[in-house]
């Protein structure tokens, strides 16, 4: 028999004993077997997510609290965490990080850049809570914060935005400046509008952000976090546990807190002002007397007519 005959007839014995397997009931055993094949073959043709990007083992953490946005070249979206966390990476721009007690508190426009959960709408400069990063808030037109203003402070509410009315110290002063330039001129170029993921522009770094400025650990360590609690910083991962939520939630949009109103100051109506008529000054010009003498008349009076003596007769004597 030839070598081409002897194949022919293995492959009907192999499909023939094929067969018969697939025709004999299958147990439990094969049941979960095959189960277990097909659940597998499904997950290689799914698409698998995407590790999340860490950093080495012994990369710097820096700790931040709240939300805050991610930098384009770390991944980009927005991080949710509320309370205390830390991630490999500094913040990307040191105007809009304030530091405060070792953690970075994100103190911009969150609608600038993608937030999706509720906001409340601020207009011109205002304090920040402590718990929110403190200081003030230097940006000059309607924007928006993850939280209400406090209770204990004066604020309007007008055209759906809050208007903070109170007193300023001088925190406030010292640095209006440096911060009314930077918002009216790089802000509003790199950011205003969710324009930092387009834009791209380079990273504003703190010059301190090294091994032991406020705000930067080694992996490993145990810090106290805002509130006490305690937090060992784990290696790579760079956060506390707890969730960690990226992308974009269900958006939930703007959502405008209860209405306080604005109370106005009890009416005191218009009190005109004392009137105080002065009178021009009357300046009293005499005429100009003009002294004209009278003219003068020559007369000539005649000299009396001369009367003729008289002589008197002499007595007569008796």
């Amino acid at each position: 028999m030839s070598k081409l005959s002897c194949f022919a007839v293995l492959f009907a014995l192999v499909g023939a004993s094929s067969q018969a397997r697939a025709q004999q009931p299958i147990d439990s055993d094969d049941e979960d077997e095959l189960a277990r094949q097909q659940y597998a073959a499904q997950q290689q043709q799914q698409p698998q997510e995407q590790p999340q990007q860490q950093g080495p083992p012994d990369a710097p953490q820096y700790g931040y609290v709240g939300a805050h946005p991610i930098p384009y070249d770390q991944g980009s979206g927005f991080c949710y965490i509320a309370g205390a966390h830390f991630h490999p990476y500094a913040p990307f721009d040191q105007y809009l990080f304030r530091q405060q007690a070792g953690y970075f508190y994100f103190v911009g426009d969150v609608g600038d850049f993608g937030y999706a959960q509720q906001t409340y709408g601020y207009n011109g400069n205002h304090p920040i809570p402590a718990e929110y990063g403190g200081g003030y808030c230097y940006i000059t037109w309607p924007h928006r914060h993850p939280f209400a203003p406090p209770n204990n402070l004066t604020y309007n509410f007008v055209g759906g935005y809050y208007a903070y009315s109170g007193g300023w110290d001088p925190l406030y002063w010292s640095q209006r400046d440096r911060y009314v330039g930077y918002y009216g001129g790089y802000y509003r170029n790199n950011y205003y509008g969710n324009r930092y993921y387009t834009v791209r522009p380079p990273a504003v770094y703190r010059q301190t952000l090294g091994w032991g400025a406020p705000g930067v650990y080694r992996p490993g360590v145990t810090v106290i976090a805002p509130g006490g609690g305690r937090i060992t910083i784990g290696g790579g991962r760079g956060y506390a546990p707890g969730p960690r939520v990226y992308g974009t939630p269900p958006v939930r949009g703007y959502v405008a807190p209860p209405a306080r109103g604005y109370v106005a100051p009890p009416a005191r109506g218009y009190v005109a002002p004392p009137r105080v008529y002065a009178p021009a000054p009357r300046v009293y010009a005499p005429a100009p007397r003009v002294y004209a003498p009278a003219p003068h008349v020559n007369v000539v009076v005649p000299a009396p007519a001369r009367r003729p003596a008289v002589v008197a007769p002499a007595p007569r004597r008796r």
